[in-house]
């Protein structure tokens, strides 16, 4: 069975890409984070979640990874949540989440612990910047596993291969592997 796991670009490939007028490599971290509906893979998703974030100031910044974090505590058992991702481009925050429905995300932003997030941040202004974008499905196409063995074509999620039923492997059925565990 193929193993599927994270394989970088090769240093030709980063630098054919860093070529590109526009592209640039920065330094930081990801963050990912699963939900309840983690075992889905993207074409589950009937919402995308953007957020846009810009810092100014550190005693701000530390309220806003505080107040951002009490949040983030609750999406492990957010119905409809399905993960999410964070990083920096430059001073610009960004945070990407798939739900499973624009509904989904609208009750998660009408909870308590969202609520009472959003007013520190009307209240504290420890955001510089604040941008949220949900966006809903306008086509989702299937999601293809493509076997090594005999070369068909298998609609995920699956667990054999349409062709020659050999084992498939989905990166949405088995525990993320992470790059670097979260500190304790």
């Amino acid at each position: 069975m193929s193993e599927v796991r994270q394989i970088p670009p090769s240093d030709e490939v980063k630098a054919l890409v860093g070529a590109i007028p526009g592209v640039r490599f920065n330094p930081g971290v990801v963050v990912a984070q699963e939900g309840p509906d983690a075992h889905l893979g993207p074409e589950s998703a009937g919402a995308i979640l953007v957020l846009h974030m810009t810092l100014t100031d550190d005693a701000a910044a530390d309220r806003f990874w505080r107040t951002t974090t009490a949040v983030k505590q609750t999406l492990p058992s957010a119905a409809g949540f399905i993960r999410l991702f964070s990083f920096f481009d430059g001073p610009s925050g960004y945070l990407v989440a798939f739900w499973r429905s624009a509904e989904d995300a609208r009750a998660f932003a009408a909870g308590p612990v969202h609520r009472e997030a959003m007013a520190a941040l009307d209240r504290e202004r420890f955001e510089y910047s604040h941008f949220v974008g949900l966006w809903t499905a306008h086509a989702v196409h299937q999601r293809n596993v493509y076997c090594r063995h005999c070369d068909a074509v298998t609609a995920a999620p699956a667990t054999a291969c349409r062709g020659c039923n050999a084992p498939l492997e989905d990166a949405f059925t088995k525990p993320a592997a992470s790059a670097v565990p979260a500190p304790a």
